[in-house]
């Protein structure tokens, strides 16, 4: 039996008050930006893992599975919390990837790809 790590990602930004200016727009007032959109970006993170596992054991390969830097991840905001009341989402760049003991430190940057293919979305 083999013991699997549990490896738990935390996000950080590189330029906080850039997304936090940018995201404003976007949200409602009542909203914390920066709450929200990481925790929407951890759910992308895993998400993303559990794609490449599926994957790699479909096709029987042994490819990185976890997210690297170069990724792109996207954040998704229901329509409860835009000021629109319209799904939104947003792209991020993962700059860098640091490891502290069994913690995945990934430094995010937004970015403006705005385009999503529709067998991409999840609700």
């Amino acid at each position: 039996m083999t013991r699997r790590i549990a490896r738990l990602y935390e996000i950080q930004f590189s330029d906080e008050t850039s997304i936090q200016t940018e995201l404003h727009k976007t949200l409602l007032d009542t909203v914390d930006v920066i709450k929200e959109t990481k925790k929407s970006l951890l759910i992308s993170s895993y998400d993303l893992e559990c794609q490449r596992r599926i994957v790699n054991q479909i096709l029987k390969e042994k490819q990185l599975i976890r997210v690297k830097e170069g990724d792109l991840l996207w954040a998704y905001f229901s329509p409860e919390l835009t000021q629109n009341s319209q799904t939104k989402f947003r792209s991020f760049y993962v700059e860098s990837v640091h490891y502290e003991k069994d913690t995945v430190i990934l430094v995010m940057t937004l970015t403006y790809e705005k385009m999503k293919n529709w067998f991409d979305l999840k609700k």
